[in-house]
């Protein structure tokens, strides 16, 4: 996904039923123990939209420091 960036496309990792399903797992030649875990799509941006970046917590909001 860095490589697609880097050549100006967009990406985005999809997981959902269809990944685990047998016939993903025949399509793209999976074996019997492998598993399909997601799909990576890749395309062209829409020129001029710019994605919304979630707001993000900071490190403090979301975790606890414990002196052992």
């Amino acid at each position: 996904m860095l490589a697609a960036h880097e050549l100006g496309l967009g990406s985005i990792w999809r997981t959902g039923g269809a990944a685990y399903t047998e016939e993903a797992k025949k399509a793209f030649g999976v074996s019997e123990k492998g598993r399909v875990m997601g799909f990576v799509y890749v395309g062209y941006p829409e020129e001029g939209v710019v994605p919304k970046v979630p707001e993000r917590k900071s490190v403090a909001e979301i975790s606890e420091w414990i002196d052992a």
